[in-house]
């Protein structure tokens, strides 16, 4: 009899130890699973801060007195699209924002053209947008813009192009 029960205990603990170290496992593959998760919540909290940082700095930028904004209209390529260049003359830093700006096809940029005065076409850089149609772009020009100077955007291979390729996107109202 006290073999049996012996046998009996045995058996129980060898059951509840199993049954325990299941229970264990469970718990650390949860934690690891929550651990993960915690870390996908750490990494979005630093890109939306980011993204607001982002967004006071324009904010700041586009308020200042001595930027002025250019209005760029859409075309029938992108009719729901509209967008502002915010222009500080005295250190040519430069702000682009728009909506409805569709994010372009795999291996496409916008791209920023200003006609200048004397005709010729200058190359500002390129930009892409967000999936949202949302655009925020800061740049320094690599030349002062002068007022009666027009602006466009088109559609350019990755890279940009040396010249326009495609029909333009967006235009100034000097542009038209």
């Amino acid at each position: 009899m006290w073999l049996a029960a012996a046998a009996a205990v045995i058996a129980f603990i060898g059951t509840w130890s199993i049954y325990q170290a299941v229970r264990v496992e469970n718990v650390l593959e949860q934690n690891a699973q929550l651990s993960a998760h915690v870390t996908g919540l750490e990494k979005e909290k630093e890109a939306i801060a980011s993204d607001v940082e982002k967004q006071w700095n324009a904010l700041a930028f586009v308020s200042s007195p001595k930027v002025e904004a250019v209005a760029l209209a859409s075309t029938e390529r992108l009719p729901n699209a509209k967008a502002s260049l915010f222009v500080d003359r005295e250190t040519l830093q430069m702000l682009m924002m728009g909506t409805g700006v569709l994010p372009p096809q795999e291996g496409m940029v916008y791209q920023l053209w200003v006609r200048r005065g004397d005709g010729t076409l200058v190359s500002l850089g390129t930009f892409r947008s967000y999936r949202s149609g949302y655009v925020n772009w800061s740049f320094t020009s690599p030349y002062a813009l002068a007022a009666h100077e027009s602006l466009t955007v088109t559609l350019e291979p990755r890279g940009g192009s040396r010249w326009p390729t495609s029909p333009v996107v967006l235009a100034s109202a000097e542009a038209r």
